[in-house]
């Protein structure tokens, strides 16, 4: 199985043919690279959601001398970080159009 490669956008690559006059779209496997037509029954979606697993939080005020103190610095923090790495490092949705056959070997190893 080849891993995925290059950027979201890559990966969603939709290629545009001409069929008579009218537009047509056309998917291609993020995997193998086949060519596919949006009802293609062999096309399938496949997600990947990743998110940072959470503890428990503590909340008593009493625990820390400086609760809001701490609660300034994270959200000063938070206001100087760029968004995008701060998302990446909570959660992460991936889309990837895949045919029947990569399906199938992403079922057997979602892993690789």
């Amino acid at each position: 199985m080849l891993p995925f490669r290059g950027t979201i956008r890559d990966r969603r690559r939709v290629l545009k043919a001409a069929d008579e006059g009218n537009r047509v779209i056309r998917y291609v496997c993020d995997k193998c690279g086949l060519r596919m037509a949006a009802n293609d029954p062999r096309r399938f979606i496949v997600k990947f959601e990743v998110y940072a697993a959470a503890g428990p939080v503590d909340l008593d005020p009493l625990a820390s001398s400086d609760a809001a103190g701490q609660w300034d610095q994270i959200m000063d923090d938070l206001a100087e970080a760029d968004p995008d790495e701060v998302e990446d490092q909570t959660y992460r949705c991936l889309r990837f159009d895949v045919c029947d056959a990569c399906r199938q070997g992403l079922l057997k190893r979602p892993l690789g």
